[in-house]
């Protein structure tokens, strides 16, 4: 699981976590979507199921926007001022061994299970609406918030490739979004404060928490990666297996020298994978900067992949859901 605080319009107090399956990103018109099939294409079915909804969909589940209970929120409480006389470790403000047994839960801890298997096996995305992020320090969030992550899945260190950010979170068990530069690319390691298309991050679930509102901007929007999946199918079913495909990509930072071709054994990976459950890795940026570099040419996928891709994009955008301003 891989966590941040965030500065949001979602409004302060309010955690969403997402699965893989619940995420996707935007762009290019779906007018295309069939003019560069592959030949007897095999036929791929649709996922379906309850991760496959729209923005409307969405709004009406019982995890989104879900109110915690005053005794749940007694619960966090206590176990945050228990966590305190626990052996802690700290980086800054961070604490980096933050587990259940030092921050005990009950009752709160049902909810969570049963919104932890709400991730895994039903829609893939959920939000609480309501932890007093007001009662407490910067500090003590941090507790709170990785020991209330500790019961919803695995803690793992942020990786943010080449930024090498504290701030962001790299090396670090959660990391803090805010603007620390503006401008469409970060540099040195500091956040911009550009615009995100949608797009999937490289773990199983990511979770946020707003612990203030933004000034300005910091609307969120969401899709669900396996809705985009089937409504390709019945649009462009020739184009769907093209993103069961392995695929190369080069990811952020570096010290490769802009001439040098991907590293394709760690970066190597289809968008759309089925095993024992449907994984979806949608990373625009990733395959747009091997298309920018001319050495790369040679393992650059045909372009009938990049309209499968594109493709995507505007049926996220279509049918997401742009968070509520507090």
């Amino acid at each position: 699981m891989s966590m941040s605080f965030a500065l949001g319009r979602s409004g302060r107090g309010r955690c969403t976590v997402l699965s893989k399956a619940a995420r996707a990103y935007s762009s290019a018109p779906s007018k295309q979507m069939s003019m560069l099939a592959r030949e007897e294409a095999p036929e791929v079915k649709k996922i379906g199921g309850p991760a496959s909804w729209t923005g409307k969909d969405l709004m009406e589940k019982k995890w989104w926007g879900y109110e915690l209970p005053t005794s749940a929120l007694a619960e966090l409480d206590d176990a945050l001022k228990y966590a305190y006389t626990t052996s802690l470790d700290w980086e800054g403000e961070i604490p980096m061994n933050m587990a259940q047994d030092k921050f005990p839960l009950k009752g709160a801890a049902d909810i969570f299970a049963e919104m932890s298997d709400e991730l895994e096996n039903g829609t893939g995305a959920a939000m609480l609406a309501n932890i007093p992020v007001e009662k407490y320090t910067v500090e003590e969030l941090g507790v709170l918030y990785l020991g209330i992550c500790s019961y919803i899945g695995n803690v793992v260190q942020q990786s943010s490739a080449g930024l090498r950010s504290k701030s962001r979170g790299y090396g670090m068990p959660l990391g803090h979004v805010k603007a620390e530069m503006k401008g469409k690319t970060p540099l040195d390691g500091k956040q911009a404060n550009n615009y995100f298309r949608l797009h999937t991050d490289r773990c199983d679930m990511i979770s946020l928490l707003s612990v203030r509102t933004a000034s300005a901007g910091g609307h969120g929007r969401l899709a669900s990666a396996a809705a985009i999946h089937d409504e390709m199918v019945d649009r462009a079913p020739d184009l769907v297996p093209l993103l069961y495909q392995p695929i190369e990509r080069i990811w952020e930072g570096g010290k490769r020298s802009p001439s040098a071709p991907p590293r394709s054994s760690r970066e190597r990976a289809p968008p759309f994978a089925a095993r024992t459950a449907h994984a979806t890795h949608l990373c625009p940026a990733a395959g747009e900067r091997l298309r920018r570099r001319p050495a790369c040419a040679n393992v650059c996928t045909p372009p009938s992949y990049w309209i499968a891709v594109d493709s995507a994009a505007p049926l996220g955008v279509r049918d997401c859901l742009d968070e509520v301003k507090a």
